[in-house]
This record gives C-alpha cells, structure tokens and sequence, in this order.
C-alpha cells in the first residue's frame, strides 16, 4: 500500500502568509471597485476633470512709486493662491510678532494714478493671512479664483500700536488662462452697446463720499474689455466734476464727451473734450479740446467724428477725420445778445449725421452737408 493512496495531501500553511494572502484579496477588491465604479461614471467624469485643466495665472511686479518703502516686490496669483515676495521684511521693526496681511485682486476699471485711491472694481475678491512680521514671502488664499480677469492685486497691514503699517500693489498680467473677452464683470452695468462695440462701467464710492467711475470698451464678438476713461469728483468744494458721456459707435471707431465741470466760479469755465479710439489697436486721444459744451455727436464707419460745440453763446460744426492734423469748421451760428448768465444757445444745429466721409446737419431747419477730403 502507498501512502499516497489512504493518506490525506500535507497542505503547509503559515500565519503570516495567509494575512499577506488576505490583504492582497482585499486589494484586488478594491481596485476591481474602483474600476466598476469608474466604468459606470462614463467618459464624462474624466472630461470633467479635463475640461477643468490647470488653474488661470497672473503675474506682476510692483511698482516703485507704490510701495511705501519705495522698492519693488514680485506677485504670483495661480487660481486662489497669491505669493508675494518681498524685498525685505513685510512689517520694519515688529520683529516676530504676528499680523494679519489683507490681499485685494480683480480688476480695476481706472489706470492707477495715486496709490492711496479708491477703485472702481469690474471684479474683486479678497483674501486674509496671519504672517509673520518678519517674513519676506506672504501667502495669502482668496476666497475666489479671478486669476483670469485680474490686472491689479493689493497687500495691506493695518497699523497697530504695537507696529506700523505697509502697502504695496502690482499691475498684473494673465499669463494662462481662459480669454476675459466681453463680459462685464459682476460689478459693472452697461451704458452703451452697438452692433460691434460695448462700453461698460463701474464705480467706487471714496471715504470723504465722492465717487470715481471707470469706463472700459470692447470691440464685439471677440474682443476684450480695455480701459478708456474715468470720471468722478475730484478736490471737493474747489475741484471739479468730471463725466464721460455721449457714447456713439460705428464699426470699429468710438467716440464719446468727457466734460469737466468746476465746483465753483472760482474754478474756470466748464470744458468739454470730444474722444474718440479706434479698437483695432488704437487709443483713446482728444479730437477737439475747449471751453464750452458738447450739444451733439456723430461718428461715421471711416472714423469721421463730427460735433456741435456750443460756447459763449455761438454754435459750430465740427468734423475731423482720422490721421488729421486738426479739426475742420463746417458751419456757425452767430452769437447771442447775453443780458443775464448762465447764457444758453438756442438749438439751431440739429440732425447731426455722418456717412462715410460726408458730414449732414441741419441749421434753423435747413439741410446742409459736406464731405472732409
């Protein structure tokens, strides 16, 4: 008799190996898991996760005249993430002591002129970090991802008795990210559209309670909002109002009235400047700057502007086409016998129009045109 035939198989067995043995069972588990799960989600989740991509990045550097100790820091803002690294220590002489650093981002609708100036913000988000005063790299989370609409950030400490305070700003640049194109950002209305071109605006509201308003434009469909004007109360009782109006567009040309009005006698006399830009890669520039008001304005699909200047009790037509030197006088009105100011012109130069190269109006009724060379 052979063993093999009456005795049991000798099956060799092993604690730790049947734990191993088990943990692997436990992993295929999973996994197969995850596969089936992965399978019955579809091809949408993972375009998902495709179409989301790498977040939007801005960057910039600051500029001298911005910063309080007068020197230049280097801004990166990936998504929610803003890095600002600084020159020196972010707060002199607090040693290590704690603050907290306020971080602004978004975009203005105003050039920055002044550093301490309110902005009229299209978009905004903000964000706030406990630093150490003594750090040069402050990491800051926003609490929105406007990495791709963003051109200016900020970064503030509020002054304490125990510190001092600090600020510093950046012109910034979108390096990656979805185009702005033309929508208006969230804070921002429009207040003129065409076929072809939109102009919209934002406002801020200062301490002292004056207003400051930005205006940009964008050529349609496929442009992107750029920065033409602001207006706004500047000086208080001595200063002077400032207002963009009369927006009119035509192909790709814009034009507009900006009038700057004096809080007082004391202040000059009202003046008012006819703008105009072309949005395939011109800027905004004066055609016609002088005392006195805008009554009418026309721009025609060549970028022939012409107006109708009233002041000192007269009235004239205007016209200048693009690449010309100066302006061109088409018609007048005579001045009026003024007994008792404010003197107001009667409105004898109406029906302002251009095609092409042709100017048309009417004075007192009575049609007239001519075409600039």
């Amino acid at each position: 008799m052979r063993p093999s035939q009456h005795m049991p198989p000798v099956v060799a067995t092993c604690a730790p190996c049947s734990r191993r043995s088990g943990r692997r069972l436990v992993a295929l588990a999973l996994a197969a898991t995850a596969v089936a799960g992965a399978a019955l989600a579809g091809p949408s989740a993972g375009a998902a996760h495709g179409a989301a991509g790498p977040s939007a990045l801005a960057t910039g550097t600051s500029d001298a005249s911005a910063a309080a100790d007068r020197s230049r820091s280097h801004w990166r803002l990936a998504g929610r993430r803003l890095t600002v690294v600084l020159p020196r220590a972010l707060v002199a002489g607090a040693g290590n002591r704690v603050v907290t650093a306020t971080a602004e981002c978004g975009e203005s609708t105003v050039t920055p002129q002044r550093f301490d100036e309110v902005h009229p913000w299209a978009t905004l988000t903000r964000g706030r970090g406990r630093v150490a005063a003594s750090t040069r790299t402050v990491r800051i989370l926003l609490t929105r991802d406007v990495a791709a609409r963003t051109n200016l950030c900020t970064l503030s400490v509020a002054a304490t008795q125990r510190h001092g305070s600090f600020a510093t700003r950046a012109a910034m640049t979108v390096r990656r990210g979805p185009a702005r194109g033309c929508r208006p950002g969230p804070r921002e209305r429009v207040v003129h559209q065409s076929a072809t071109i939109r102009v919209t605006t934002a406002r801020a509201t200062t301490s002292a309670g004056t207003t400051i308003d930005g205006y940009r434009t964008c050529l349609l469909p496929r442009g992107n909002l750029q920065r033409i004007d602001r207006a706004g109360d500047i000086g208080g009782a001595g200063g002077s109002a400032t207002t963009a109006t009369r927006f009119t567009s035509s192909g790709r040309w814009l034009t507009w009235v900006s009038t700057t009005t004096p809080h007082s006698e004391l202040g000059g006399m009202q003046r008012s400047a006819v703008r105009r830009i072309d949005l395939r890669g011109g800027r905004p520039h004066a055609l016609d700057q002088a005392p006195g008001a805008i009554s009418a304005l026309a721009t025609g699909a060549t970028g022939v502007t012409a107006w109708v200047r009233q002041s000192g009790g007269a009235a004239a037509v205007q016209a200048r086409a693009p690449g010309a030197a100066t302006s061109t006088l088409l018609d007048g009105t005579a001045a009026i016998l003024c007994v008792r100011a404010p003197c107001e012109v009667a409105n004898a130069l109406t029906d302002l129009a251009v095609r092409g190269r042709t100017v048309s109006w009417r004075n007192a009724g009575v049609a007239r045109s001519a075409t600039l060379p």
